[in-house]
């Protein structure tokens, strides 16, 4: 049976072709210096992944198990990255 309310059925994805890796590790660094977030490279670009998906709770979710930090911290990380993706 396959999922119709999201991707889980569905191995992993890479991030769309308009982030650079050098735009991923500028958004580490702004996560890092300015949430005290410390996420790993491929949990980035999961949570990258379902921002440009339009998936933003999903998003909080999978920032929140990886920080361990609570709701509100993680829905802060996930908006500031969001913005960083608008400007890119």
């Amino acid at each position: 049976m396959k999922w119709f309310s999201s991707d889980r059925s569905e191995g992993p994805r890479t991030i769309a072709a308009d982030v650079s890796s050098g735009t991923l590790a500028r958004m580490l660094e702004s996560a890092r210096q300015n949430f005290n977030a410390n996420v790993d490279e491929p949990t980035m670009r999961e949570v990258l992944r379902l921002i440009q998906k339009r998936q933003k709770i999903e998003a909080i979710k999978v920032m929140r198990m990886a920080t361990r930090q609570g709701l509100k911290e993680s829905k802060d990380v996930v908006d500031h990255l969001e913005d960083l993706l608008k400007k890119a």
